[in-house]
C-alpha cells in the first residue's frame, strides 16, 4: 500500500496564527517574549495545565458538538508548539 503524504493544511496553520493573535489581543505575549519572565519549570507547569484544559475543550467539542473542533485543535497545537519552544527552542 502506498502512503500518500498529506501536508499540514494551510487553513489549520492560519487558525493557529489567528488564535495566537486573539491571545495577544488579551495581553498574552509570552510566546513573543520567549518566556523570558518565567523559569522553565513555571512556564511548563502553566503550559501543561493549559494544554490539559484545551484537550478537554477539544474532546467536548468533538463529542458534544459544542464548538468547533478545528478551533480547539488549533489551541492544542499552539500549546504543544509552546511546550516544544520552552524545552528546545525555535528560531
Amino acid at each position: 500500500m502506498e502512503i500518500v503524504r498529506r501536508p499540514i493544511p494551510k487553513s489549520f496553520i492560519k487558525l493557529m496564527e489567528e488564535k495566537m493573535d486573539k491571545g495577544r489581543a488579551k495581553g498574552k505575549f509570552n510566546w513573543d517574549n520567549y518566556w523570558k519572565d518565567d523559569t522553565i519549570k513555571e512556564a511548563l507547569r502553566y503550559l501543561f495545565d493549559r494544554l490539559d484544559q484545551e484537550i478537554h475543550e477539544l474532546e467536548d467539542s468533538v463529542y458534544a458538538g459544542d464548538g468547533s473542533p478545528k478551533l480547539e485543535a488549533a489551541d492544542v497545537a499552539n500549546l504543544a508548539l509552546m511546550i516544544a519552544d520552552v524545552t528546545e527552542g525555535f528560531e
